[in-house]
């Protein structure tokens, strides 16, 4: 059994793949969102597409840091006292100081934008332009929050993660059906981090370099943690990441 914690950007994919990859584990899943909307009241029901409704609502209710505060002591004391969970938290890798096998799903802006847009509720419709907005907002305002309050940088700190990864170019197109070839694929690279971040042997992820799929391979950027003394310059070499520099 195992605590992993999946960070990202907005729209990385951190909520999909948490659901996903505790279904495959057998754990449970914790849904940031879920919690923070559950401590702010005001009756904001489900938090699927929430922040596409009612973002600068929930911006200004968390203004102080109340709330804040609260979610941070409820979800450090049920990933504390779990064993077998997954949980989908922006902050939690930095501030939570226990074990756990803690990874940064990156993603580039166009790639957000469009999975943004794959998912983006009927009656808002959003395009791939309208999310790009809605991603560049929502990325601008968490990044000064966490800057405030925990004095780190979301855009650049990574020292703290177990696995560094990638999925920008498994989503070639705005369409339903690209983003689900993506999600399959980079759910099979998350599965091999969880298994080698368990065992300490990265033997899971060398599977992934010998893939044929370049795709696989090219979604580790670095790997660290119990497995990074083990991970050879050539098992590095040969997952040179694939993250094309792409504008909307």
């Amino acid at each position: 059994m195992a605590r992993v914690i999946l960070s990202g950007l907005t729209a990385a994919g951190k909520t999909t793949h948490a659901a996903l990859l505790a279904k495959h584990l057998g754990h449970e899943s914790i849904h940031i969102t879920d919690l923070l909307l559950s401590e702010l009241g005001g009756g904001f029901g489900s938090s699927e597409g929430v922040w596409f409704h009612r973002m600068a609502e929930i911006e200004s209710l968390r203004d102080g840091g109340d709330v804040d505060d609260r979610v941070d002591r409820i979800l450090s004391d049920v990933v504390r006292n779990r064993d077998g969970v997954v949980v989908d938290a922006w902050a939690l890798p930095w501030y939570f100081t226990e074990p756990a096998i803690r990874i940064w799903i990156g993603s580039d802006r166009l790639s957000r934008s469009w999975k943004c847009a794959v998912s983006s509720p009927a009656e808002v419709a959003l395009g791939p332009t309208g999310c790009a907005k809605l991603v560049d907002e929502k990325d601008r305002l968490t990044r000064q929050r966490f800057l405030r309050r925990y004095d780190f940088d979301i855009f650049s700190d990574r020292d703290v993660f177990d696995f560094v990864l990638d999925n920008s170019h498994l989503i070639d197109a705005p369409t339903r059906a690209s983003a689900d070839v993506g999600i399959d694929k980079f759910h099979r690279v998350l599965v091999a981090c969880v298994e080698a971040g368990s065992s300490g042997d990265p033997g899971p992820l060398r599977a992934l370099v010998n893939n044929a799929d370049p795709d696989l391979r090219s979604s580790v950027v670095r790997v660290g943690g119990p497995c990074g003394a083990r991970w050879r310059g050539r098992d590095q070499d040969h997952c040179r990441p694939v993250v094309p520099s792409r504008a909307i």
